[in-house]
């Protein structure tokens, strides 16, 4: 398989007592949108300005497009396009006045400036104020920008921050079509897990500056669908939990439900009849929804 980014053992620290990173191995298919998942201080940003040299790199390898990054950095980083955080772009030029200040930057024609303009939607715009824009107007500019080199890798850092739900569905159609239609691998970190959810073929989820899981969304979802949360809702909790010990079935109690992980429905249907030959009213047992929300509390609470 070819892969537009690896990074190997990636391990960074701050200070000798504050490791931010430890020992990432990311695997980015070419053609990929890869979700990089994350609570808030995880490390997928610090990942990310490694990647594109933005940070000196402490230790661990990189490679872009097949390449060692230290080897080629220059060549390329011509290759990468990316929007970390929020975009520069000054507010008292037009959209079109914007791309031609880099134009020169980027070595691109200036038949690519309205390219791209059209590619993330702001054709109506090429002559507008930056500073009359939306922020949902300025990501998209940020990533016009991003697109001016041609890149075939495309990372874009929490590009829905900030966005309302509009602006969120034009850039979730933004990315996909991007992918689709000019064959750009894209790296997507957020930590919005239904967004991702809806858009990525393949996911890394960090926490605490470790990867804990990454490979296709499908494998993820069904490696973890035996071992999906299984919610019972009786009138008599204690009771419940004592006939789950005796039965060396781990569980927890949340808002007054009993909630346990990994029984098959065969198993279930035995629990639901031996809480009713206990004389314990069952008003609910079923399995939860399989959604990547609950996979991700669940592997990082693990």
């Amino acid at each position: 398989m070819l892969y537009s980014l690896e990074t190997h053992q990636l391990t960074h620290r701050f200070s000798a007592q504050e490791t931010v990173l430890d020992n990432i191995s990311l695997q980015v298919p070419q053609g990929a949108i890869y979700g990089f998942l994350g609570p808030n201080g995880a490390g997928k940003t610090t990942t990310l300005r490694l990647v594109l040299g933005l940070l000196r790199k402490q230790q661990g390898s990189i490679s872009i497009l097949g390449q060692s990054f230290t080897a080629h950095r220059v060549a390329l980083l011509r290759q990468v396009g990316s929007l970390i955080e929020s975009p520069s772009v000054y507010s008292h030029l037009s959209a079109m006045e914007n791309l031609q200040v880099l134009q020169k930057l980027y070595q691109c024609p200036a038949k690519r400036l309205p390219e791209v303009l059209e590619l993330v939607g702001l054709t109506a715009a090429t002559h507008k104020k930056a500073g009359r824009f939306s922020l949902g107007m300025k990501q998209r500019l940020g990533i016009a920008i991003a697109l001016l080199n041609n890149p075939s890798l495309l990372i874009l850092d929490e590009p829905t921050n900030g966005l309302d739900p509009n602006g969120i569905i034009e850039m979730r159609e933004l990315v996909r079509n991007l992918n689709r239609e000019q064959g750009l691998t894209v790296i997507i970190s957020s930590h919005l897990l239904a967004e991702v959810e809806k858009l990525a073929t393949h996911t890394g989820i960090i926490h605490k500056g470790r990867l804990l899981f990454q490979g296709t969304l499908d494998t993820l979802l069904q490696q973890r669908h035996n071992g999906a949360a299984v919610m019972i809702d009786t009138n008599d909790t204690l009771r419940t939990l004592e006939l789950l010990k005796d039965q060396d079935l781990p569980a927890h109690t949340e808002n007054g439900k009993v909630y346990l992980s990994g029984i098959t429905k065969g198993q279930m249907g035995a629990l639901n009849r031996q809480l009713l030959q206990r004389g314990i009213t069952v008003y609910e047992i079923c399995r939860q929804p399989n959604n990547l929300e609950n996979i991700f509390m669940h592997l990082i609470n693990d």
